[in-house]
């Protein structure tokens, strides 16, 4: 597949790989890639969303895992780090067995999550958010989901662009396939096993992820808080955010 994707070229050694989330793109690291950060930067826009293409057909977890690998095999040259928003993050971690040169991730709007799925556990309750796992909507809905993902409305705009460019069938197929019947895989297994540092970006205000349980989780590096910020870091809080790459980077990528 033919995937929309962008590279920015750096200085430094190490490259840094960004996976958006549902319904959202490679767009909410306009910011990242506007910065003073001098490593390699990649990102890409998944199936069905941002400038690549629609196909049903990979919109399964499973899909979706093998899509990304391959494209990271393919376009990441030298060791690299993972950072995955959302479902992004997910991804990130139920791919990092089979990338060897993955030299840790970091996570933010991501729960890592247990089988059988425990949504309950790992998520906190927000009602207005469920228009994420639907093909159908309102334009009221989208109003009201967009105020609540965000503390403020930086990026809001963009984000609601992107929720409406979505093919609208991948919100359906991927919640039924991943939560339903569950096809994740266990995360926290990952994470607790694995040598690699995690790192997770935490927006105080997030209304769905219970960063109390992300506590509990074995193999968690270090929690980095930043106020007054909802669900999506990168874009609401993009200095502190970027501050907190520079510094992960430079303990990553030692010389």
């Amino acid at each position: 597949m033919n995937l929309h994707f962008e590279i920015k070229k750096g200085s430094r050694e190490g490259t840094l790989v960004f996976l958006h989330g549902n319904s959202s793109s490679c767009k909410v690291f306009n910011d990242t890639f506007a910065s003073s950060i001098d490593h390699t930067l990649i990102r890409l826009d998944f199936p069905g969303h941002g400038g690549s293409p629609r196909d049903p057909q990979t919109y399964d977890i499973h899909s979706l895992r093998s899509i990304v690998i391959d494209f990271i095999k393919e376009k990441a040259h030298e060791p690299f780090l993972l950072i995955g928003n959302s479902l992004g993050g997910h991804l990130a971690i139920e791919i990092l067995p089979e990338l060897p040169d993955c030299k840790g991730l970091v996570i933010f709007g991501t729960p890592p999550l247990k089988k059988p799925i425990n949504a309950e556990e790992a998520f906190l309750p927000c009602e207005a958010l469920n228009t994420y796992f639907k093909a159908d909507y309102s334009e009221e809905e989208l109003d009201t989901t967009m105020a609540v993902a965000t503390y403020g409305p930086n990026g809001r705009e963009l984000l609601r662009d992107d929720f409406i460019q979505t093919d609208p069938t991948f919100r359906s197929a991927f919640y039924h396939g991943a939560m339903v019947e569950g096809h994740l895989l266990d995360e926290t297994a990952i994470v607790a096993s694995d040598p690699r540092p995690v790192y997770v970006i935490q927006g105080v205000q997030d209304p769905t992820v219970n960063v109390n349980y992300i506590r509990g989780l074995k193999g968690i590096t270090k929690i980095f808080e930043i106020n007054k910020c909802g669900h999506y870091a990168s874009l609401e809080e993009p200095y502190q955010f970027n501050s907190i790459l520079k510094k992960i980077s430079s303990e990553v990528f030692k010389p």
